[in-house]
């Protein structure tokens, strides 16, 4: 069975294969969506292309709460507060109640406090979210992450210890390369 293409990819196909010098369709999918997937990982989002989010977030402090994923401009945010009783209130951004950092992807309760639920994300976010176009260093960053990996793909790099001047190191097979890391590192998510 060939494999598909996320769908929520970090690069185009095209992309891939013209950086990665391949030719097989196949190949070229199978490092795009390891790629992919380690940056979501990375950057604790949950979208990289725009797209519908649909999210559930514990607020972090009395009227915090931040989002997985950065909110398109021109689209609003809708937030679903679920009380302890299982109550909803729904916020709509342009309320006089709710403030929506886009930049940060913070959401801010006016004026009260969300209800902290135990055990539950007690707030349900739903927005535009992602990119139109990923940014340019978070795309060098995958090509260069896409590189490794198809080494790793081929055996090529990528071992479980090494022995040098008697200390044993046994890297990650699986991590993020620096200079991936490096690029990655600005749109990473810290609230969660």
């Amino acid at each position: 069975m060939p494999d598909v293409l996320t769908a929520d990819p970090i690069i185009t196909l095209l992309q891939a294969k013209e950086w990665g010098n391949i030719n097989d369709d196949q190949t070229a999918i199978r490092l795009i969506n390891v790629v992919s997937a380690k940056f979501l990982a990375f950057t604790q989002r949950s979208r990289i292309n725009d797209g519908t989010v649909d999210e559930y977030v514990f607020p972090l402090d009395g009227n915090t709460a931040f989002s997985f994923t950065r909110p398109i401009a021109a689209d609003p945010v809708v937030v679903i507060e679920y009380t302890r009783s299982g109550a909803t209130t729904t916020y709509a951004e342009d309320s006089a109640e709710l403030f929506v950092d886009r930049v940060r992807g913070r959401i801010y309760k006016i004026g009260s406090s969300w209800t902290i639920g135990t055990g539950f994300p007690s707030l349900r976010l739903q927005y535009e979210g992602g990119w139109a176009v990923a940014p340019a260093d978070v795309v060098v960053g995958a090509l260069a992450q896409m590189k490794i990996e198809q080494q790793r793909l081929v055996g090529t790099v990528g071992y479980d210890s090494v022995t040098v001047g008697g200390d044993t190191v046994s890297p990650d097979r699986d991590s993020v390369i620096k200079e991936a890391a490096e690029a990655w590192k600005p749109y990473r998510i810290m609230a969660r």
